[in-house]
Formats: structure tokens, sequence, C-alpha cells
């Protein structure tokens, strides 16, 4: 059922990882994905407060199929470098070097396209999760905001004939 082994999505094992990585590196984190209110959406909540409690701000990327769902956690730079109120990257930033690195790497496909569809995740101190536009903002009481992240939608699952654990 694609379950993570407990100890491999702890905080006490991302703050692990953490000691490790070097001013602005990142977790980077695949899990699979499910539609809102399954166990496999709620597994992802609960690894991305985890990721933001011990490394730090989270951005999540929908992978081409909705079957999984990316984390990055990246650890604040002490450099001075870049924007220390949000370390995060914006759609923009991630389009541009995402493109660059399919040019230089000589892929057949545009890295860029897949990057720009990067959400950051809010949790307001570990108490919810929700995504919005990397660098975006959007007005709040749009229902539009609530119908936006990379929750795999229930279409989706139906026409796949997709299993899902709840």
């Amino acid at each position: 059922d694609g379950e993570v082994p407990s100890h491999l999505s702890s905080r006490d094992f991302f703050a692990k990882c953490d000691r490790v990585l070097a001013p602005g590196g990142c977790l980077i984190v695949n899990l699979f994905n499910g539609p809102e209110g399954s166990k496999q959406r709620r597994r992802i909540e609960d690894v991305a407060l985890n990721l933001e409690a011990a490394v730090g701000l989270v951005t999540t990327f929908p992978v081409e199929f909705p079957v999984n769902v990316v984390l990055a956690a990246r650890k604040e730079r002490t450099d001075g470098f870049g924007d220390q109120e949000d370390p995060r990257f914006t759609r923009k930033e991630l389009k541009t070097a995402g493109r660059e690195l399919s040019k230089e790497l000589g892929f057949e496909w545009d890295a860029g396209d897949m990057l720009m569809k990067a959400y950051w995740v809010e949790t307001d101190g570990g108490a919810s999760f929700k995504e919005r536009p990397a660098g975006l903002s959007l007005n709040p009481l749009s229902g539009f905001v609530n119908r936006m992240g990379t929750t795999m939608s229930d279409e989706w699952v139906e026409e796949n004939n997709k299993e899902v654990y709840y």
C-alpha cells in the first residue's frame, strides 16, 4: 500500500538529516499521493509537518501522473544571501532554473514546466496544512484557493481504477 516506514519520516529522522545538510540545502521526499481525506494524503500532511519542524519551509511538487507528490524542505541559509524571510523559490525561479538545467543536461523534456507547478506549504505552526502556488498572492477568500494543490482528484482515481485507503 506504499507505506513508508515511520522511522524514515519521523521528526527525529529529519532532524538527523538536517544536521548534515549544508545551509540552503534541500531534503527531498517522494510519497504516494491520494485524494482528500485518504490515508495517503494524511501521511503527506504529517510528513510535511515533520519536515518543516526539523528542516525548514516545505514546497510540494505534483508529479506528471498524480500517483506521487514530491516534498522539498529547504534549510535556511546563514550567509545572508537571498530572501531570509521566505527562502523558498518562486515558480518563476524554479521554471528558469529547470529550463537551464534541462538544456545543460540535454533532457528531451523541460524540467521548468514541471517545476513551475510548485506549491508552498503553510502549516500555521503545525496546526494545519494548506498549499498555495509558490510565490503567488491569491485572495484567501476565493474558493479557487481551496481547490489548488497536489491532492489527487477523485475523478482521476475513478477513471484509472486506483485503490485508495481511507
